[in-house]
């Protein structure tokens, strides 16, 4: 079973897809290889099967916007998985089926919720504070401009 998105009413994702920043909003899909399958005129055509979430899936059989946000996502990730250049003005939404040909098998990964990165954090300091390093430069020559500087650390 493939996780359900965030709950979010029309208004806001509509506020997300105007907006030129990245979101936050993720949409779980899987999108599987491609396979080629007949139309219905028998002509061989170019598949890629997505799946989603079921409860999903029923918000946007009732819901254009949300439906129309999935096949941009999904038209998109197809693109960039794929490599592949996609019209996003010519494609073919079945009328009374939910698939064609055979779907193929989804490997889902289950994996928890992602902790948010933090984007400012303090690094501990890995000498205490006040503790300066202990060393000696040699210049050669003496005087006048140095030729080679030489530096001698104090361990302990």
């Amino acid at each position: 079973e493939i996780p359900a998105p965030q709950d979010i009413c029309d208004d806001k994702l509509l506020e997300i897809m105007k907006s030129d920043e990245p979101s936050t909003y993720r949409l779980p899909l899987s999108i599987g290889d491609l396979h080629e399958e007949p139309d219905k005129s028998g002509k061989p055509s170019s598949v890629y099967d997505i799946a989603i979430n079921s409860d999903f899936f029923h918000k946007i059989e009732s819901n254009m916007l949300f439906r129309s946000f999935l096949l941009q996502v999904a038209l998109e990730g197809v693109a960039d998985k794929y490599n592949k250049h996609i019209d996003y003005n010519d494609f073919v939404i079945l009328k009374n089926r939910k698939i064609m040909g055979s779907l193929q098998h989804h490997r889902i990964q289950q994996r928890g919720p992602t902790a948010k990165k933090v984007l400012i954090e303090e690094v501990k300091s890995s000498r205490p504070f006040g503790s300066e390093p202990r060393f000696q430069i040699i210049r050669d020559p003496p005087k006048g401009d140095p030729q080679l500087l030489t530096v001698l650390p104090h361990v302990q």
